[in-house]
């Protein structure tokens, strides 16, 4: 089972209308959604992308289980590419 990434270090974050605030220590910051807010909160209790997914599963009103992993895959990757999630160090 493949681990999931971490939130990176000095993110700041700060719950906002549209979900939730995550701010880096250079300034950059990034707005994401409610759904993505409930996945931010969990990456730290996760230990993998299916039990990401079936986090979110359980939602009321979720899509299909196969949709919701696509959903964090998705989340997990546009995260990582604008550096606010580094990979676990074992």
């Amino acid at each position: 089972m493949r681990t999931i990434p971490r939130p990176a270090k000095g993110i700041v974050t700060q719950e906002v209308a549209e979900g939730l605030l995550l701010l880096r220590d250079s300034g950059d910051y990034l707005v994401i959604n409610r759904t993505g807010a409930f996945l931010w909160n969990r990456l730290e209790e996760a230990h993998s992308l299916d039990e990401l997914a079936s986090a979110l599963a359980e939602l009321p009103h979720a899509p299909k289980k196969t949709e919701c992993r696509s959903y964090a895959q998705r989340f997990i990757s546009r995260l990582q590419d604008a550096g606010f999630l580094m990979e676990k160090k074992s």
